[in-house]
C-alpha cells in the first residue's frame, strides 16, 4: 500500500464491521443544498450504476465516500447513498423515463419505424442496435438500445 494511504482512517478501518453497524444518515430539516441538485446527483449516481454495471454497494465503499466528501461535504451528507436507497431511486428513474418515452411515442404523428443494425466490433464482439424513427412535427430518430450480443 502506498505510504499516503497507510495512515488514512480508511486504510485503518476494521474490515469485520458490516453495513448494519453504520450510523444512519441524519435527516436534516434544512439544507443549503437545493433539492434539485441532490436529485441530479442521485440520477447521475443511478446512471453510473447502470452504465458501468456496478453493484449498488459501490457508494458505501470508504474510498468513494471520502472522494465524494472531498468534492462537496454538503452534498455528500444529503444524498442517501445506501444500496436500498439507490435501488429505490433506480426503480423510480426507470418508471419516469419509461413514462416519458411512452408519452413521446403516443404523440407521434406518423407510424413508428424500427430499424435494426448488426455488426462486429474491432475486438470481435457482436453488436446490435435498435433505432426508431417517427415524426412529432419534425423527424425524430433515436437509438433505443445497443446490445453486446456476445454477453447474452
Amino acid at each position: 500500500m502506498p505510504n499516503a494511504i497507510l495512515g488514512s482512517p480508511i486504510a485503518d478501518s476494521d474490515p469485520s464491521t458490516d453495513e448494519s453497524d453504520r450510523a444512519e444518515r441524519p435527516r436534516l430539516q434544512y439544507s443549503a443544498v437545493p433539492k434539485a441538485r441532490i436529485n441530479i446527483v442521485r440520477e447521475l449516481s443511478v446512471g453510473l450504476i447502470v452504465n458501468a454495471d456496478l453493484p449498488f454497494s459501490v457508494f458505501t465503499n470508504p474510498y468513494f465516500e471520502q472522494f465524494v466528501w472531498q468534492l462537496d461535504p454538503q452534498v455528500a451528507g444529503q444524498v442517501p447513498w445506501s444500496r436500498k436507497s439507490m435501488s429505490r431511486h433506480l426503480n423510480a428513474v426507470y418508471h419516469a423515463k419509461k413514462s416519458a418515452v411512452g408519452q413521446e411515442l403516443s404523440h407521434a404523428l406518423t407510424k413508428i419505424h424500427l430499424g435494426f443494425d448488426l455488426w462486429t466490433s474491432p475486438n470481435r464482439y457482436a453488436i446490435m442496435a435498435v433505432q426508431h424513427t417517427f415524426s412529432i412535427g419534425s423527424e425524430r430518430r433515436r437509438v433505443c438500445d445497443v446490445v453486446n450480443l456476445s454477453s447474452i
